[in-house]
């Protein structure tokens, strides 16, 4: 990745068009340039390489370089007529399909991921069409009922459509059931119920509350608001969890019918998503 804003002058311009100017921008010049590397195994070492792109790995500023560097992205897509949403180095790109105008629709996403791809080489990026990924969302019979749809191509690469996809940690599918997601969530989640009941009798009451609340509650809590209007069986699934957490950190209630255990601490679902829309996420 060529991460270097400030030489030659375009790279500058983009850090000062979002706002980025004066003593701030002569601050992140020497940051990204006159930087040295080399590679170390155990006693040994390469001689020391000028780096010319990049930016030091762990750093707090890397991620917020990478962003600036993406930001013209939004503006690519936005020219299109095309939705995105990005988050780091994930970009998803969407469009509304109807029976009217689905192949103006699909002609859009072609033109605009062309557009992405031309940039993209010309900055020093490069998309991988092997982790990117598209799917079709729409309810059962919409889905039924519409026409072959031709794959998205990303660098001269089809990518076929999936039957899940994975975003910012959460699976989707067609009908956005979320049935795969909490089939997932809940696999995941009994690894670390059984890790805990191995190490539950070393432990007190509230320190495996606390371990309870921070490997099992956090995962059922993240982006909870989504699983909003999902099936029964799906919701007794994520109870059955919860309520095996409680017999393990409450061993008085492991002989006893568990009933809604955790009111307190359950889900607060607010959100219902309900959309037809093709949805195709892009990892450089």
């Amino acid at each position: 990745m060529q991460l270097d804003p400030l030489l030659p002058r375009g790279r500058r311009l983009r850090l000062v068009g979002i706002g980025v100017s004066g003593s701030v921008l002569t601050w992140l010049k020497p940051y990204l340039t006159d930087r040295h590397q080399c590679v170390r195994v155990g006693q040994a070492s390469s001689s020391h390489t000028l780096c010319h792109t990049g930016v030091p790995h762990g750093t707090v500023l890397g991620p917020i370089l990478f962003s600036c560097y993406m930001s013209p992205i939004s503006f690519i897509a936005n020219t299109f007529g095309v939705g995105i949403q990005q988050y780091a180095d994930d970009t998803q790109l969407y469009v509304s399909l109807s029976p009217t105008d689905m192949h103006a629709q699909q002609s859009l996403l072609s033109d605009c991921l062309s557009a992405l791809h031309s940039w993209f080489c010309h900055n020093g990026l490069a998309l991988n069409s092997t982790k990117s990924e598209s799917i079709l969302i729409g309810t059962r019979q919409c889905l039924r009922i519409l026409p072959p749809i031709a794959s998205p191509i990303i660098a001269g690469t089809p990518v076929p459509f999936s039957d899940t996809i994975k975003t910012l940690g959460d699976t989707l599918d067609p009908n956005l059931t979320l049935n795969k997601h909490v089939s997932l969530l809940s696999r995941s989640i009994h690894f670390y119920i059984r890790a805990l009941r191995h190490i539950r009798p070393a432990l007190t009451e509230s320190m495996a509350a606390s371990l309870g609340a921070s490997f099992v509650q956090s995962r059922l809590d993240y982006a909870d608001s989504i699983m909003y209007g999902m099936s029964a069986s799906s919701m007794h699934k994520l109870q059955s969890v919860q309520n095996s957490l409680t017999r393990v950190v409450l061993p008085s209630l492991r002989h006893q019918q568990v009933s809604d255990p955790v009111t307190s601490t359950g889900f607060t679902f607010t959100t219902k998503y309900s959309s037809k829309s093709l949805h195709l996420p892009i990892r450089p």
